[in-house]
């Protein structure tokens, strides 16, 4: 399991006909009717049953629901739709910012890291060149609008990265950019970085404005639920089974999966049930080197000459003092470890799935990953002076200077930005380690397949939901 890390520091109406299960109006408001979802307590059969209503469960679902053969598919997800549960928080591109509240940045992984990808699975259908034109087919780009982003923005981007009106998934650059991208982007320029045309065609290795999974038009922020589940609730016969927890996979007696045991997971809804799959269950629950000593080089000299070592980046979001005033301004600078050694354990607790499992994250274990760690909280530093707009530095202080003091400053108060992969990995046929085969088919059983995060044979740099709502229309 691999996981990154954050380092601290600074409706209209209309008519619908009887077998439309959606609508959605041209301001963004979304009816779903009661025909999208399952009858909870009744046993059903389907073609398909997807385990988890997630960027990756949704985005398969709909995937299989819309298939010219016309498959019957069932989504089973523990939680809600989080309109319901939380409304604007994940709404409202920056109302907050915790997990799956954020407003998605997806950017792309690199080329050589997808060629990386293939080779450990041996398979070239990974490869870069391979899953490019897949990239482009899952969203509708929209280009930044000056109307109401400031002309100062400047935002290059790459429009061979994108195909006019493919979709569904919205990916825009909003219609707000916070006030310090300029005086960062001469900063990094100072400071020697390359100014890239988006982060969306391949390359990492520089800086750009950031593509984010927002609906320019209504301004709300676009996930894998309202995009790829309500398109196919709109034009397909897809079921949907909110509050129920998968509490097993069935198996007949030549391992083939053939079901999953469905617990209610309310009070109103105390009650299991099984949905039948004919064809499969598909599981997507959810998952500087100036400095650095020569066995740390020689480690990150093994990732293609593409990977990016550290991501980072400025946000609104960061401590502030008590007293702040009305004419006080505070910004986090962010950066995200994208080449560490040290990895993460997971095991069960139980085989009920109610029972959470056990996680050991082993972060900067490594002294490698340590020397990583400490370089990037130094380049943190570079960036807001060479900034021009950063005049002191709040937390944690220019009081923490030695290596061992930013150390031990890291680690306590690093946190991660939910990132796990790689726990049910991909692998070619001879690999110990590898839970699934290069088509996430789960090896020893048939008819089961993992289909998330999990099943990454590496964490690729970037973000990934690009790569989940993307590689898996494969």
């Amino acid at each position: 399991m691999y996981s990154s890390c954050l380092l601290l520091l600074f409706a209209s109406s209309s008519l619908v006909s009887a077998d439309v299960a959606a609508t959605i109006t041209r301001d963004g408001v979304t009816s779903i009717y009661g025909n999208s979802f399952g009858v909870p307590g009744v046993e059903a059969t389907y073609d398909y049953v997807v385990i988890g209503g997630g960027t990756a469960g949704n985005t398969v679902a709909a995937r299989l629901a819309q298939d010219p053969a016309n498959y019957s598919v069932a989504v089973i997800e523990a939680g809600s739709f989080y309109e319901i549960l939380n409304g604007n928080y994940t709404q409202v591109p920056g109302y907050s910012y915790t997990s799956a509240l954020s407003t998605s940045d997806s950017p792309h992984p690199t080329a050589g890291s997808l060629n990386r990808w293939a080779d450990l699975v041996g398979d070239q259908a990974w490869a870069w060149d391979n899953v490019y034109p897949y990239f482009k087919k899952s969203c509708n780009f929209t280009p930044p609008n000056y109307e109401k982003i400031s002309p100062s923005a400047n935002i290059s981007f790459d429009p061979d990265a994108f195909i006019p009106n493919a979709g569904p998934l919205q990916v825009s650059y909003g219609n707000y950019q916070y006030p310090y991208g300029t005086p960062f982007s001469r900063g990094l320029e100072r400071l020697g970085f390359r100014s890239l045309a988006g982060i969306n065609s391949g390359e990492l290795i520089g800086y750009s404005a950031a593509t984010s999974s927002v609906d320019a038009r209504t301004a709300t922020r676009s996930s894998s639920e309202t995009a790829f589940l309500q398109d196919a609730a709109q034009t397909t016969g897809i079921k949907i089974y909110p509050n129920a927890l998968a509490k097993s996979i069935l198996f007949d007696n030549n391992k083939r999966a053939t079901g999953v045991v469905v617990q209610g997971a309310s009070a109103l809804q105390n009650i299991t049930y099984t949905l039948s799959a004919s064809r499969e269950v598909v599981l997507s629950a959810g998952a500087l080197r100036n400095n650095f000593s020569n066995s740390t080089r020689a480690f990150l000299d093994t990732f293609p000459s593409d990977w990016p070592d550290a991501e980072y980046l400025p946000l609104v979001y960061a401590p502030f003092p008590d007293n702040i005033s009305s004419t006080d301004n505070y910004l986090l600078i962010g950066s995200a470890l994208l080449s560490t050694s040290s990895r993460g354990n997971m095991t069960i607790r139980s085989t009920d799935t109610l029972d959470p499992p056990i996680i050991s994250p082993n972060w900067l274990l490594d002294e490698g990953d340590q020397e990583q760690a400490v370089a990037a909280f130094l380049r943190i530093r570079e960036i807001a002076a060479a900034s021009g707009v950063v005049e002191s530095e709040y937390e944690p202080g220019a009081n923490v200077s030695t290596q061992a003091d930013i150390l031990q400053w890291l680690k306590n108060n690093m946190n991660l930005i939910y990132h796990a992969a790689s726990s049910c990995k991909m692998g070619r046929a001879n690999d110990t380690t590898a839970v699934v085969d290069s088509h996430a088919r789960v090896r020893g059983v048939s008819n089961l397949r993992v289909v998330d995060a999990s099943a990454f044979p590496i964490l690729p740099p970037g973000q990934p939901q690009a790569v989940v709502c993307k590689l898996f229309l494969l």
